[in-house]
């Protein structure tokens, strides 16, 4: 294996950092879909399968293209070190907002559907109506 400089690994750790910090933010985003889909165990399994097989296709990635292929440890650390400061350090955050962000959406949602059926929902009530009397002009005969 080639030397690396302690310049070009501190740039390598540092990226790996930032890399580590954009699985986070895009942890969330997997977490907001999840929280909009479905709150089952085992759809929350899924999506954390998911997650880890896309996370680790972009670390792959990401050492291909830092370091061309050649796994380091620090790379690594980095790597993890960086989505550790992001889930403690803007998580928190992240999840007040991805609720209330759920609860903004299921409620529009809900008002749009609201909307949506209430004209079908008439429609519904009113051939009932003609129906319930046509069976009673009918019972009548």
């Amino acid at each position: 294996m080639p030397v690396i400089s302690i310049t070009e690994q501190t740039r390598l750790f540092l990226l790996s950092c930032g890399t580590g910090f954009l699985l986070g933010i895009f942890y969330e985003v997997f977490r907001l879909l999840r929280m909009l889909l479905s709150a089952k165990k085992r759809s929350a399994f899924v999506f954390d399968i998911l997650y880890c097989l896309l996370a680790t296709f972009f670390t792959f990635v990401f050492i291909l293209t830092a370091n061309r292929g050649a796994v380091r440890w620090y790379i690594l650390f980095g790597v993890f070190a960086g989505w550790v400061i992001y889930y403690f350090a803007l998580g928190g955050i992240a999840v007040k907002f991805s609720k209330a962000l759920t609860v903004c959406v299921r409620n529009t949602l809900s008002f749009a559907y609201k909307i949506i059926a209430a004209p079908f929902k008439a429609l519904g009530n009113v051939f009932r109506n003609i129906s319930d009397k046509l069976v009673k002009t009918a019972k009548k005969e």
